[in-house]
């Protein structure tokens, strides 16, 4: 073999490596995650993961569970909408209200919602939620969004209200977004729970439980 196919075989093979690893590390992620989902909770998890992304027009991709907490799943398409402006980001947090409305109710949320996904990347980046925001039971509790939907109005009380969020201001930035997130302060995490972090910065992913 010539040494220029050599070093072509070479370079495919450790593309191919990579490729591997990363998704044989995003499916462990996900076995991970289902892993902790007790036999009697299946069955609830995957009616509650179709309707919360029936109930937010897909703005959710569905549900799954970590650490003992609700996550709902941020479809990848609202990364570029909570990036493209005020009517994008408006569209997201009101879904995602909705889709709290609706999950803080099931008894799997009792230990308190995470949402999290909206994945994006830039340049050579690993893929990094644009949005996280992590509602303790105690939050849940007193929440009400009600009002919010009915009148489309305070759509950023999605996360103000949040015990804690995270949002990937750089991404944003660079995307050119100038809506409601342009004057807000994108992080709040004093307090958060020791794993919220590593989850807003994509050490963790979440695909949704079928």
């Amino acid at each position: 073999m010539s040494k220029k196919r050599k070093g072509l075989a070479l370079i495919l093979g450790v593309l191919a490596g990579m490729f591997m690893f990363y998704n044989f590390s995003s499916h462990i992620n996900a076995m991970e995650n289902n892993a902790e989902i007790v036999p009697e909770q299946k069955k609830q998890l995957s009616k509650l993961s179709k309707n919360v992304k029936k109930k937010s027009k897909s703005t959710f991709s569905g549900a799954t569970t970590y650490k003992g907490v609700l996550v709902l799943v941020l479809s990848n398409s609202s990364a570029k909408s909570l990036a493209s402006g005020e009517s994008g980001q408006n569209l997201v947090f009101l879904n995602e209200m909705k889709g709290v409305q609706y999950a803080k109710k099931n008894s799997l949320a009792a230990n308190g919602i995470l949402i999290t996904g909206a994945y994006g990347k830039l340049g050579d980046s690993r893929a990094i939620p644009v949005m996280t925001a992590y509602y303790s039971k105690d939050m849940l509790d007193t929440i009400d969004f009600k009002s919010n939907i009915s009148s489309f109005d305070n759509l950023t009380d999605i996360y103000q209200e949040a015990s804690n969020y995270y949002f990937w201001g750089q991404y944003l930035q660079l995307q050119g977004s100038k809506g409601l997130l342009s004057n807000e302060e994108l992080i709040a995490t004093d307090g958060a729970p020791d794993w919220f972090l590593d989850v807003a910065i994509g050490h963790q992913h979440f695909k949704p439980y079928k």
